[in-house]
């Protein structure tokens, strides 16, 4: 029987097994944990209601500059950023301004958030309609980025220009065990996702440190989520076949 095999962003392969060697599936049994049925409908009742933080519509002022920031490993990115722009677009607070940043590479998930976009019943009526953007992340565009602190050991950290210059960042991030190889922290999706290249490396050769050094690295993420100001995050659990628990 063929099989396939998913596996990094957008990678899989096909291989044959013997069927008398298969265990299981992998699929939820009866009983467990459930896909969601509408993104949409899930991703307006926390946003509506998050935990210990106001309601998205109380902190968002007419005339932000919103950033949207996807986790690149998130499942179902198109529809959770339509969920969010589509709150956005029906809680009335009108944003001068919307970014939807994503990790470098990822134009295949731009060209099919455009194409939901397009197919959407929003967005409301041009007078209060923010302008959209869709940022493509480079590390290494200079004119991208900008400073926006120092760790520990006085190493500048560089990010993203569209979310340090933005007056309210909503990241949709996978959820990671604390185990999970390249865990940093809850802020793991973001950084060094979004960062300079020098960062990155830094990051990259993380997988031969010590757990002191590893836990450090942490505390660096950690950092650069509270230099940023986020005390908000949308965490997406994945679940079987690219869906969301």
């Amino acid at each position: 029987m063929d099989h396939t095999i998913h596996f990094g962003s957008d990678s899989k392969i096909s291989i044959d097994i013997d069927p008398s060697q298969v265990v299981t599936y992998g699929r939820p049994s009866e009983g467990s944990a459930n896909l969601i049925d509408s993104i949409e409908a899930r991703m307006c009742e926390i946003l509506a209601d998050p935990i210990d933080y106001p309601p998205l519509n109380e902190w968002i002022v007419p005339g932000d500059r919103v950033a949207i920031a996807v986790d690149c490993n998130v499942p179902a990115a198109a529809q959770l950023v339509l969920a969010v722009l589509g709150y956005i677009d029906k809680c009335g607070r009108h944003p001068a301004h919307v970014s939807v940043v994503l990790p470098d590479g990822r134009e295949a998930l731009r060209d099919e958030i455009q194409q939901l976009l397009t197919d959407a019943p929003f967005p409301s009526a041009p007078e209060n309609e923010a302008k959209l953007e869709f940022v493509l992340h480079d590390p290494n565009d200079e004119d991208q980025i900008s400073f926006l602190m120092a760790n520990r050991e006085g190493e500048a950290v560089h990010f993203n220009r569209a979310l340090t210059e933005a007056d309210v960042v909503i990241p949709i991030l996978m959820t990671r065990l604390d185990g999970s190889l390249g865990y940093r922290g809850v802020f793991t999706g973001i950084y060094p996702t979004f960062c300079d290249s020098a960062a990155r490396n830094r990051f990259a050769a993380a997988t031969t440190l010590e757990t002191q050094q590893r836990a450090e690295q942490r505390g660096e993420t950690n950092e650069v989520g509270f230099a940023m100001g986020l005390h908000f995050l949308v965490q997406v659990i994945p679940g079987p076949g690219g869906g969301v628990l």
